[in-house]
C-alpha cells in the first residue's frame, strides 16, 4: 500500500514539473534602452502592475519634451509625465489628488488634450487644466456646481473651446453651451446655448470646431446630438443637427436639421470633422458629408459602409493627403476619396482595428495603432498596401503574456528627425521612420 501511494505521489510530482505542463514564469524585462529595429529605445513609465492605458502622447518641439498620460486601473491616481528627450528620463510627474479620471473615453482620447505655447491643455473629469513644461499647474477651470464639463475640447492656437451641460436640470429640460477660454489669461466667454425642448434622455453638443468664413467672421461648427428613447423610437441612436454659430456676430449662421436620422438609418457620430478652405467634411457612422461652411449646403454625401459593418467609421478617422481624403474604418479598411466628387478611388485592407489611434503621415506612409490587434500599422499610400504591423516589443521579446497594446495611446511625431513616439501602456517607445 505504501509502495502504491509513493508511486502515485512521484508520478504527480514529475507530471506537475514537466516543462510542457506549466508555462514558464514571465521574466521581468531588463531595464534596457536599445531595442531591435525599427524601435530605437523605450522608457518605463509608472507602476507596471497597475497601469494599462497610455491614453495620450504629445511631442513638445520647443522644449524637446514628451507629455504622456497613464491611466491607473489599480485604484491609484492617473498621472501625466513629462519626459526629457535629451536625457531620456522622466523629468516630472503630475497628478491631481482629488480625482483619477483623465478623459477615460478612449474613443475621444485624442480630443481631450492639446499642446499649447505654454505647455499642455487637458481635461480631467469636469476640470480643464493647463500645465507648463515643468509640470506646474498654470490654471484650472472647474465647471460650476450646476454644470458638467465634457471631454470634447478643441484648441485653435489661442483659445480652447469646450462644451458644458446644465446637469442639474431635468432630462427633458437639459441645456448645453459652448465656452471659449483664452489660454494666455484664462478669460472665459460663453458663446452659444442650446435648449432641449424635446422629450429626451440625453442631448449632447459635439466637439466645437473653430474656423473663419470667407468674409473673415469667426465661426464655430458643432453638432447637436439628440437621443430619444421613448417608443416607437426605442433604438438608442441619435438624431443629429449640424450647426454653424457666428462667433463674431453672436448669432446662428446656419443649421442643418436631422442631417443624421439615427433611429431610421442606424447612424451615429464618433469621429471629428475636417476643414479644407470653404468646406467642412463631416463623418458619421456610415457616411461622409461635404458641407459648404458659408452657405450650409451639402455638396455630396458618400456612403463608405459598402454593405459591411467593418467599413463603418465608429472607431475610424479621416485626414487629408495630397489633395485626397484618406479614410480608415473601424475594421481597418482604408479608402482614398476624391474631395471634389466624393468618389472612392482606392480601397485596401489593413488589420481589424477596432478603436484605433490617430493617424500620422510621413513621407507617403501612414501610421496608426490598432486597439483590436494591439499593433502599430505601417501603410504605404503610394501602393495603397499595408507594409508592416508591429506588436509591442514588450510582448514579442520580453513577456509573451503581456497586455501591452500600442492601440491604447495616441501617436506623436518629430518630423524634423523622423521619429515616432507611442506608448503600449507600460513603456514609451521611440521609432525611427524611413
Amino acid at each position: 500500500m505504501k509502495t502504491i501511494l509513493f508511486f502515485i505521489i512521484t508520478c504527480f510530482f514529475v507530471l506537475s514539473c514537466h516543462k510542457d505542463m506549466i508555462p514558464p514564469r514571465p521574466i521581468p524585462p531588463p531595464k534596457v534602452d536599445t531595442l531591435i529595429k525599427p524601435f530605437l529605445w523605450r522608457i518605463q513609465i509608472g507602476n507596471q502592475l497597475n497601469y494599462k492605458f497610455s491614453n495620450f502622447v504629445h511631442f513638445d518641439k520647443a522644449n524637446n519634451l514628451i507629455y504622456t498620460a497613464k491611466l491607473d486601473l489599480g485604484g491609484g491616481r492617473d498621472t501625466v509625465y513629462g519626459i526629457d528627450l535629451n536625457t531620456r528620463k522622466v523629468k516630472w510627474a503630475w497628478a491631481e489628488r482629488f480625482t483619477n479620471t483623465i478623459a477615460l473615453d478612449l474613443g475621444y482620447k485624442f480630443l481631450s488634450s492639446h499642446i499649447t505655447a505654454q505647455g499642455l491643455l487637458m481635461t480631467q473629469n469636469d476640470i480643464l487644466f493647463h500645465i507648463d513644461k515643468n509640470g506646474y499647474t498654470l490654471w484650472k477651470d472647474r465647471a460650476p456646481d450646476n454644470e458638467c464639463g465634457h471631454h470634447l475640447v478643441t484648441y485653435d492656437g489661442e483659445s480652447v473651446y469646450q462644451t458644458f451641460a446644465y446637469c442639474t436640470l431635468p432630462q427633458d429640460r437639459q441645456k448645453e453651451k459652448i465656452v471659449k477660454i483664452r489660454t494666455s489669461d484664462h478669460y472665459r466667454d460663453s458663446l452659444t446655448m442650446e435648449d432641449d425642448n424635446l422629450e429626451t434622455d440625453k442631448m449632447v453638443l459635439g466637439t466645437p470646431a473653430p474656423v473663419k468664413l470667407a468674409n473673415g467672421d469667426n465661426i464655430v461648427i458643432y453638432y447637436r446630438w439628440q437621443y430619444i428613447t421613448n417608443p416607437p423610437d426605442s433604438i438608442y441612436l441619435p438624431f443629429v443637427d449640424l450647426v454653424c454659430y457666428n462667433e463674431t456676430k453672436r448669432r446662428e449662421h446656419w443649421r442643418i436639421n436631422n442631417l443624421v436620422r439615427g433611429r431610421e438609418e442606424g447612424e451615429s457620430i464618433h469621429v471629428v470633422g475636417l476643414y479644407d478652405g470653404n468646406y467642412f467634411y463631416f463623418p458619421t457612422k456610415k457616411n461622409i458629408h461635404k458641407i459648404n461652411i458659408n452657405t450650409g449646403q451639402e455638396e455630396w454625401r458618400r456612403n463608405i459602409q459598402l454593405g459591411s459593418t467593418l467599413s463603418e467609421l465608429s472607431g475610424g478617422e479621416i485626414m487629408f493627403h495630397n489633395d485626397k481624403l484618406i479614410v480608415r474604418t473601424t475594421g481597418g479598411i482604408m479608402h482614398q476619396i476624391n474631395k471634389t466628387t466624393g468618389i472612392i478611388e482606392r480601397s485596401s485592407n489593413t488589420v481589424q482595428a477596432g478603436s484605433g489611434s490617430n493617424m500620422i503621415i510621413h513621407k507617403n506612409k501612414l501610421y496608426y495603432a490598432s486597439w483590436g490587434t494591439h499593433e502599430l500599422v505601417v501603410f504605404n499610400l503610394d501602393t495603397f498596401v499595408m507594409e508592416h504591423a508591429y506588436l509591442s516589443p514588450q510582448r514579442t521579446i520580453f513577456d509573451r503574456y503581456s497586455t501591452a497594446n500600442f492601440g491604447s495611446s495616441t501617436l506623436a511625431i518629430d518630423r524634423d528627425k523622423g521619429l515616432l513616439y507611442l506608448g503600449d501602456g507600460y513603456y514609451l517607445y521611440c521609432m525611427q521612420l524611413d
